[in-house]
């Protein structure tokens, strides 16, 4: 998953690195994947149902940048909504204040039930 703003890649080409967090099968993950989906792994950020992927997770543990020339003629699987993009903003801020108190956590939890 890329975590750089696009304005960053599409824009400034002499930005050479761009930050992405690589994504895994939910699969892999067996009956703890109930954990991701309900956010209480602050390392896994949830992706349901991707396009040619399914069920999925971002690790941010494993957060890298990498040269954007590694990037060039990847094929794009999927893009973000408005919520979407608010909903990864929240999940990266809740890994890594990790404050259970938090009001975007808060409130995130309480969209889901």
């Amino acid at each position: 998953m890329v975590l750089s703003h696009s304005c960053e890649i599409d824009k400034n080409e002499k930005k050479r690195r761009i930050l992405v967090a690589p994504i895994f099968s939910a699969t892999r993950l067996g009956e703890q994947w109930a954990t991701v989906q309900d956010g209480r792994r602050y390392s896994l950020m949830p992706l349901a149902g991707l396009p040619k992927i399914g069920d999925s997770y971002a690790d941010l543990r494993l957060i890298q940048s990498l040269d954007r020339r590694i990037l060039d003629g990847a094929e794009k699987i999927a893009g973000m909504t408005a919520e979407g993009l608010m909903a990864v903003q929240r999940h990266i801020v809740s890994f890594f204040i990790r404050d259970d108190h938090d009001p975007l956590r808060s409130e995130a939890n309480s969209s889901r039930r």
